[in-house]
């Protein structure tokens, strides 16, 4: 998908993945969507990646799952996800 995909067709993309990458089961993948990630225009998508809410929205959830225990994350990104990294 690209950067205006649906969060659906994010979550169908990643499960086709997990089933052909075969993952251990002790590997938990989830997606990160951006709110109001269903953008018309390539420039806007690219201003919203890399704007401080997106990553400070990225960074709360990795101190949230930090704080749940969690020690390693493995981040897998596609396409604008790179900007918020």
């Amino acid at each position: 998908p690209g950067f205006n995909a649906s969060t659906k067709t994010c979550l169908q993309r990643l499960g086709q993945f997990v089933t052909i990458a075969k993952l251990p089961a002790y590997i938990k993948p989830f997606v990160f969507v951006n709110i109001g990630c269903h953008i018309t225009t390539y420039l806007r998508a690219l201003e919203t990646a890399s704007s401080e809410q997106t990553i400070s929205a990225l960074l709360q959830l990795l101190d949230g799952l930090s704080e749940s225990g969690i020690r390693n994350v493995h981040l897998l990104t596609h396409s604008m996800g790179i900007q918020t990294l």
